[in-house]
């Protein structure tokens, strides 16, 4: 039986106990792991700490070694790796060495392997063209927040949390993973593709655990805590850290996500589509469609083809309502066994959540249009379910459902779409499918989601320069992209002030520096013409009193009170002091 340890500063170590864990396929034990406590996270947290120093200090080709290295042991393990995604999560091996497992992974290393100097180049500072700013240059600067906690799902392990890991470190960061109980050993398989990498110890840690070390680690001294999850448990990370008076969490969160089928669609793409991004990875995925609204004109022919790909589905996963323990293989299925075509729900609770959301539903007026029951078999299996007639104050209209239920809803006009499509407290993901690409701008712009495509359903998870999040209660901030760079980084603004003068800014406050001020934002700023004319002499006045009082800058008599070049320290030279701090200006 395979087991998985705690990984901790670049060694092996026990934990507190051990954990069993669960193949969904068969509802039977197939591996355990080491549970790590308290003073397992302080110690990762710890080590860390101690290396992450030396990391963010490290020329850029040194990161950018690593991650060109970690692409290609991936590659090189890559069986392994989705082997064990596979155990863990019962996914098709389709969906674990494609989709959005494997290919992601090497996108993601590809990406900011090439991307980060890019991004976190230093930015010059536009100064501005006034004499108290010469002398001066200024740069934006993005340095590493520090340590960065991340608790990471089981549903898409291996991708989602190397969407944490890699900017992450990319952007010179220590990283300490909590996984999730459901999916230890692919986040372990992360640890070791960046051991074999080459990555220095303590910059990687994983500690497995329940919600106590998820606790712990949220209430530990990391620079900033990055959540995928449920919206629930992410809202109580936000309101913890808040009340420790910390950085606001990283937050990818729950969805309900919406699908808008126009009259105009090609409406059997579209029902392809529509079974697809419902039943991929058994509904399992934030930005999986669990609502349809689809145009009346088009609404039969829709359903009708739905209702096919999804009968093809449940078929060749051996789902049907007939089967049972000794039911046959997979009638189109060809020689693949079922399990290559569909995958089970992860645990009891979820499988008992899903067919809830269904029965109510029917309950209360849908119709059960395929699906909807449970299969007498091994395991956590759950058939592709369409729902017909649902209405919106249905649960499984309501909450995420995150399983293989796709309810099916008819409007009567593009406004009914959004309007219901909009309803939801939740905004990840949503799709707009027709055959006029501005009708599908438009509507997509109007959908309030974090990211909308039109023909085609979350496709830009895989395309890492398109930041991934959402809005309203699917969360805060994003992962892939430039943003996620930006996520690990903070800004540092510096100022380097090459002009020795001191400045008019500086004590003593004197009449004339008042009066260079009062009347040099006029001559500045107003917008006037002739008021800034006007005040033009009252500016030369208070710099020659200034000049004659040692009031402007000055290095002594009763006092200065502006800038330099403001003041007597370029400008009080005269125009020779002026023409002197131009040429020694950026």
């Amino acid at each position: 039986m395979r087991e998985g340890r705690l990984w901790i500063d670049g060694r092996w170590r026990d934990g507190a106990g051990w954990a069993d864990g669960i193949d969904p396929r068969t509802g039977e034990v197939a591996y355990r792991w080491a549970v790590g406590d308290a003073a397992a996270v302080a110690e990762a947290v710890e080590a860390a700490r101690r290396a992450q120093p030396g990391w963010a200090a490290s020329p850029w080709r040194r990161r950018r070694e690593v991650l060109v290295r970690a692409l290609q042991v991936t590659l090189d393990r890559l069986d392994d790796i989705a082997g064990t995604v596979m155990l863990e999560t019962g996914k098709p091996p389709c969906e674990c060495v494609g989709g959005a497992e494997i290919p992601v992974v090497l996108e993601l290393l590809a990406y900011y392997a090439h991307r980060t100097p890019e991004v976190l180049a230093d930015r010059a500072v536009r100064i501005p063209p006034r004499p108290y700013f010469w002398g001066k240059r200024g740069w934006v600067r993005r340095v590493p927040l520090g340590v960065v906690g991340a608790i990471t799902p089981w549903n898409v392990p291996l991708s989602l949390t190397m969407g944490l890991v890699v900017p992450a470190l990319a952007a010179g960061c220590a990283v300490v993973i909590k996984p999730s109980e459901y999916a230890p050993l692919t986040a372990l398989e992360v640890a070791r593709i960046f051991h074999e990498a080459g990555l220095p110890r303590g910059l990687l840690n994983v500690v497995p655990g329940g919600p106590d070390a998820g606790r712990v680690l949220v209430d530990s001294d990391v620079d900033r805590i990055a959540f995928i999850g449920s919206t629930p448990t992410g809202q109580a990370i936000a309101l913890r850290l808040a009340q420790l008076g910390r950085r606001p969490p990283l937050l990818e969160l729950s969805g309900k996500d919406a699908m808008i089928v126009c009259r105009d669609a090609d409406v059997a793409y579209a029902a392809q589509g529509a079974v697809w991004a419902g039943f991929n990875n058994a509904g399992q995925l934030c930005c999986s469609v669990e609502r349809v609204y689809v145009a009346r004109e088009v609404a039969d022919r829709f359903i009708d083809e739905v209702l096919r790909a999804a009968s093809r589905l449940s078929a060749a996963a051996g789902l049907t309502a007939a089967s049972g323990p000794g039911a046959p293989a997979s009638p189109g299925g060809g020689d693949l066994p079922p399990h290559w075509t569909f995958g089970p729900l992860i645990s009891e609770a979820a499988w008992q959540r899903v067919h809830r959301h269904v029965t109510e539903a029917v309950e209360r007026g849908a119709h059960l249009a395929c699906g909807g029951f449970l299969p007498d078999r091994p395991g956590w299996w759950y058939p592709p379910t369409v729902l017909t007639g649902v209405t919106e104050d249905m649960t499984v209209m309501k909450e995420e459902t995150f399983g293989p239920v796709l309810p099916i809803a008819v409007v009567d006009s593009e406004e009914e779409a959004l309007e219901r499509a909009r309803s939801s407290p939740f905004g990840l993901t949503g799709s707009v499918w027709t055959e006029d690409l501005e009708r599908g701008r438009r509507l997509a712009a109007a959908m309030g989601a974090g990211l909308v495509t039109v023909n085609d359903h979350a496709s830009p998870y895989g395309i890492i320069d398109s930041p991934w999040g959402g809005v309203r209660a699917s969360g805060y901030g994003r992962t892939h992209g430039a943003e996620a760079l930006l996520e690990f980084t903070e800004v540092q603004a510096l100022v380097v002030d090459r002009d020795p003068t001191r400045k008019v800014w500086w004590y003593p406050y004197t009449r004339p520096a008042y009066d260079y001020f009062r009347w040099g934002n006029v001559l500045l700023f107003d917008r006037s013409w002739r008021r800034r004319l006007a005040a033009l002499p009252r500016v030369l006045r208070s710099l020659l009193e200034g000049r004659r009082g040692a009031g402007l800058g000055s290095d002594g008599g009763s006092g200065a009170g502006l800038p330099a070049g403001v003041g007597c320290g370029d400008a009080g030279r005269g125009e020779a002091g002026r023409g002197e701090a131009r040429r020694r200006g950026p």
